[in-house]
């Protein structure tokens, strides 16, 4: 009866902890609500002296990581065996890369590859380390006049002064006096050429001030000016019959903005495409928007090297649209480009700084990035479209009336060809330097040199060469050098025109030419492009 009593005291008792005081006292007595008992938390924890310190050894090491590290250590050197084996990959490829031709690139390995190069060049670089090369500021002034004839070179002054030269500068050629002078004679021919220089457009009758500028030149100075271009209408409408009749294989027509270069049929450096006979070609870089948009008009047919750079203004629409109006200008694939509002605001802009002096960019330019002589030539195949080309442009040069023709320059431009023409001068190239120098590693290997040689001789000529006298002249220079190298220069507004040959975007920087055995052609040509 105690006990019961004593529990259900006790049970009341904890029905009456209600507040937190008691609950606290209850937890620290070690009696929880729900009437168990737990051990104090001291109870809990081991004293320091009775807490089990284990000891560790090196074989018990060995058990518990031995296998752990081993198999740490086999998969760092696994992996770098791997990166090992990576890296040689990588420098056996990249040097296979290296080895490996450029599929890319055209090979060219004879000296005719020289006329896939369109380019008129401005300079050459010549160097060997076999004789000297000064030889070439001596040339008689009758062998450049290119008026020599057979007979002249048999006997007369012209013969007795080329084989003076010999004498002094080739000795080496006088075992056969008549050869030397022929061969003279024909380098003199590589290193010159005819041109006609263009003289000042005399401005228009019907615009004010060239009214009153007319009233104050005098009478004498007008007809002068007049004769002047008289002159050069003669010697441009001369050009297409020889070059039909084959007296002059090509031509070139070097104007303020653009160049035009015509091959005949006997020498046309373009591929011909399969099954097709050779025709006359010309190649017109770089064409603004407003040049196609006259040739357009006009009815001269043509084709572009690529699409117009600036498509973000420009609309494209079919041919068969035409007749709808508004400024276009035809592109590759037969459709029509016609500006937007942006493009016709800068066109203007650009015409206005133009007719200043100032030079400007065109939209195509600016949009691409890329010179617009490597994107803008166009090609002209076809005796009827090269005539139709050269008779536009005559009448775009003299300010005739045109269907959409631009503001014609105010000078003509300068006419260029390897062979005679009307009123045309003939000039020689200009020996801009000779000298003689200790050779070095890199130049001997440069120009094909042996080991043992001990002098580098280099002459730089600047002049116009076109493509056929270029090849002519370097495989004249095999009968005194057997190894050589040229350098060419151009312009940099006048790259752009090799787009429709295999050469594409590039150009012939440099020839090396060396003779790797007797033999008629046992001689390599390497080139570098550009």
């Amino acid at each position: 009866m105690e006990n019961t009593g004593q529990e259900s005291a006790s049970s009341q008792t904890l029905k009456r902890k209600r507040s937190t005081a008691d609950f606290v006292r209850a937890r620290r007595q070690g009696v929880l609500p729900s009437g168990l008992e737990r051990p104090p938390s001291e109870e809990l924890l081991l004293k320091e002296d009775d807490a089990p310190v284990k000891s560790f050894t090196a074989e018990s090491l060995d058990q518990a990581f031995g296998d752990a590290a081993v198999e740490n250590a086999r998969e760092i050197e696994v992996a770098r065996m791997r990166a090992a084996q990576f890296r040689k990959d990588t420098y056996v490829a990249l040097e296979q890369a290296a080895q490996k031709p450029d599929e890319s690139l055209p090979q060219l390995d004879d000296s005719k590859d020289m006329n896939s190069d369109l380019n008129v060049q401005n300079g050459l670089r010549l160097t060997t380390t076999h004789a000297s090369l000064r030889w070439l500021r001596r040339l008689p002034t009758a062998l450049r006049c290119q008026s020599i004839r057979a007979q002249d070179l048999r006997q007369g002054a012209v013969r007795e002064a080329a084989l003076e030269l010999c004498g002094t500068s080739l000795p080496g050629l006088l075992t056969d006096p008549d050869k030397a002078a022929s061969w003279l004679a024909r380098v003199a021919s590589c290193l010159s050429w005819y041109e006609a220089e263009g003289p000042m457009r005399p401005p228009d009758a019907s615009s004010s001030t060239s009214s009153g500028s007319r009233a104050a030149a005098a009478p004498s100075q007008e007809k002068d000016a007049t004769k002047k271009v008289e002159d050069w209408d003669e010697a441009y409408r001369s050009l297409l019959p020889l070059l039909r009749q084959g007296q002059v294989p090509c031509f070139a027509i070097m104007a303020e903005r653009f160049s035009v270069e015509v091959f005949g049929e006997g020498s046309l450096p373009v591929e011909q495409r399969g099954g097709e006979d050779p025709e006359p070609v010309a190649v017109l870089w770089p064409s603004s928007y407003e040049l196609r948009e006259m040739l357009q008009e006009n009815h001269v047919h043509f084709e572009m090297a690529s699409e117009p750079a600036g498509t973000q203004d420009v609309e494209l629409r079919p041919i068969a649209d035409i007749a709808t109006g508004g400024e276009a200008a035809l592109s590759r694939n037969g459709t029509l480009a016609t500006p937007g509002p942006k493009a016709d605001a800068a066109r203007a802009d650009l015409r206005e700084l133009r007719r200043d002096g100032e030079k400007a960019l065109a939209p195509e330019d600016l949009a691409s990035g890329k010179s617009k002589a490597q994107s803008s030539a166009l090609y002209f195949k076809g005796a009827w479209r090269v005539h139709a080309l050269v008779d536009v442009l005559r009448q775009y040069f003299l300010s005739h009336p045109l269907p959409g023709g631009p503001k014609s320059p105010g000078w003509l431009p300068l006419l260029v060809a390897p062979t005679p023409f009307a009123n045309a001068t003939v000039r020689s190239a200009d020996v801009a330097k000779t000298m003689t120098s200790p050779a070095t590693a890199s130049a001997g290997a440069a120009s094909g040199a042996d080991a043992g040689a001990t002098q580098q001789h280099m002459a730089e000529l600047t002049g116009r060469f076109f493509p056929a006298q270029l090849e002519h002249f370097l495989k004249l220079l095999r009968v005194l050098l057997p190894s050589f190298s040229c350098e060419f220069t151009l312009a940099p507004r006048h790259t752009g025109c090799n787009v429709f040959t295999r050469l594409g975007s590039r150009r012939i920087e440099a020839v090396l030419c060396e003779r790797v055995s007797d033999t008629a052609a046992g001689w390599k040509w390497s080139f570098r492009l550009g």
